[in-house]
């Protein structure tokens, strides 16, 4: 994997190459394309988020805004209900 000089993101060398091409065909800088790209993926996959989230929330007997300062500020969970058998949801990584 070659590095992108951008937080030391691994990409393939292929994956790399292209984005440097298109930043500059679209005449944007690359931190501006990463910024729209993790904009884009957020977006685009907030409801699984929230549902991770709401699993995560339940899974700890907090509520989800409480397990999103937790997540948001690197706090620590309460030990998890010992009875929960809930099932994860199942994230896409695409």
């Amino acid at each position: 994997m070659a590095k992108l000089n951008v937080g030391s993101i691994d990409l393939s060398d292929f994956d790399k190459d292209w984005f440097l091409v298109v930043s500059k065909l679209m005449e944007r800088s690359i931190r501006a394309n990463l910024a729209s790209i993790a904009s884009f993926y957020i977006r685009r996959n907030i409801g699984a988020f929230k549902e991770l989230l709401a699993y995560k929330a339940k899974k700890h007997g907090i509520s989800e805004d409480e397990c999103f300062e937790i997540l948001l500020n690197n706090g620590e969970f309460p030990l998890p209900i010992v009875s929960f058998l809930e099932e994860p949801p199942e994230i896409n990584e695409e």
